[in-house]
């Protein structure tokens, strides 16, 4: 029982402490929110200008032709990340935790990018055809899913855990109605593509509302569209690349509506497929023949943002996304269980400083104050020049100095009677305890919210 009072008296402390206080080093262009757009076992090798698809024997698979997601990339900060399970619930954990061991599980231990966008203000709305855990579902203030991986005889579901978006909801339901109309007399490769058309118009039509009708109010939108990954394995090589080239245009369209209005999109897969032949009338991903190949374990990963450079270098890794999803939504990372790293898309850091009491904070690089704070106990420093910086913070009992080393966003808790002499693993200690603690706090607080 003493142990639980002081977990809960930590709780309520870290809990108090919650609110930022955001100091503008420099005018940032932050998004008003973002689309997260997961196509469904699409592998980079065949959307990805210079690759070439290559089935399991050695032939070369023909590229799809995408006109518009190739203009998008070019326009955005392109790259590859590489899954650690191509299996489409480990790899959309991994997108949402930004641990490479992640399962469903994790997902509900309130350790996703969703409860860090919650813990901001954010609404979680979701659209999944594929990916649809029940834990990623309780994320969600609203969503439309499918309860199926059926395009022959899909059903689909509604749930709402915000009724103060009773009126999304309401969209959702109708676009629920609208898929009968999409696939009738529907069949082969026409009504996969229908399928993934029903998914990309739906999301569009969330995007143009929430910018039209609630304006102001920041969201983060994570739509799966499941047609790609069904076509591969049913229809083998030539469906899959059938049904690759019928999406591009829809991509095109939520682009379009999300820059209207400032929203940040953000296009990825949990996976990619592979075939064993070139006229192979199956593919897949998951099992031992499929799970090694490069066409299965590598993903296009590409954001276009107010806030995001135009191009980006490097090899990078799927847990790589939830954090770069964070650090483009300039949304403090509190992911307690991501080993993943944010992707340099931007040409500023963020640095959060915490504590469990109320200080003052200076920032200084080569000698000179850049930015200072006090009277809160949670600063978001916005738009330092990636540098190194010298961070002293004072309260009435404690005195902190560190040299900080910032490439990218920086989350930094500072511990009781800590001073500069503490050792670095002390200070790490200090920000996984308060992380662990805030995520279970949150996690706590919307289960109540949602029995209510």
């Amino acid at each position: 029982m003493r142990a639980f009072v002081s977990l809960l008296s930590i709780l309520l402390l870290t809990q108090a402490a919650s609110g930022i206080t955001e100091i503008d080093v420099r005018k940032v262009d932050s998004p008003n929110g973002a689309v997260l757009l997961i196509i469904d076992g699409m592998g980079s090798y065949y959307t990805t200008p210079g690759r070439i698809p290559l089935a399991l024997d050695g032939a070369v698979i023909d590229r799809p032709l995408l006109p518009n997601l190739t203009g998008l990339a070019a326009r955005g900060a392109y790259t590859e990340l590489k899954v650690p399970v191509p299996s489409t619930i480990p790899a959309h954990s991994v997108i949402m935790t930004g641990n490479p061991d992640a399962d469903a599980e994790l997902v509900g231990a309130g350790g996703s990018i969703y409860d860090s966008a919650h813990a901001r203000g954010y609404i979680a709305i979701a659209i999944m055809q594929r990916g649809d855990f029940s834990e990623m579902l309780d994320d969600q203030d609203a969503v439309l899913y499918a309860k199926s991986n059926s395009i022959s005889e899909p059903e689909l579901e509604t749930s709402l855990n915000n009724k103060s978006l009773r009126d999304v909801h309401d969209i959702m339901l109708e676009w629920k109605r609208k898929m009968a109309g999409y696939l009738y007399n529907k069949t082969g490769f026409a009504r996969y593509r229908a399928y993934n058309q029903w998914g990309l118009d739906a999301a569009a039509e969330i995007v143009r509302y929430m910018g039209e009708k609630r304006k102001g109010e920041r969201y983060l939108l994570t739509v799966n569209v499941g047609g790609v990954d069904s076509a591969g394995h049913s229809l083998g090589a030539n469906g899959y690349v059938n049904a690759i080239e019928g999406i591009d245009p829809g991509i095109e369209a939520i682009y379009t509506e999300a820059s209207k209005y400032g929203i940040a999109f953000i296009l990825t897969a949990d996976h990619g497929m592979a075939f064993k032949t070139a006229g192979s009338g199956r593919g897949g991903h998951a099992s031992d023949d499929y799970a090694k190949a490069r066409e299965s374990t590598n993903v296009p990963f590409l954001i276009i943002s107010p806030n995001a450079r135009t191009n980006v270098s490097g090899y990078y890794l799927q847990e790589d996304a939830a954090p770069t999803i964070l650090s483009v939504m300039d949304i403090p990372s509190s992911l307690p269980y991501a080993e993943g790293s944010a992707l340099p898309v931007k040409d500023y850091v963020n640095l959060q400083v915490a504590a469990p009491f109320e200080h003052e904070v200076e920032l200084w690089k080569n000698g000179s104050i850049v930015s200072n704070a006090s009277g809160d106990s949670s600063f978001m420093f916005l738009g330092l020049e990636p540098a190194n910086y010298t961070l002293k913070a004072r309260s009435r009992d404690n005195y902190y100095e560190r040299a900080l080393e910032l490439s990218s966003d920086v989350t930094l808790s500072l511990s009781p009677g800590g001073s500069q002499k503490r050792a670095a693993s002390s200070m790490t200690l200090a920000l996984v305890l308060v992380g662990i603690v805030n995520a279970a706090g949150l996690l706590v607080i919307r289960r109540i919210m949602k029995s209510e």
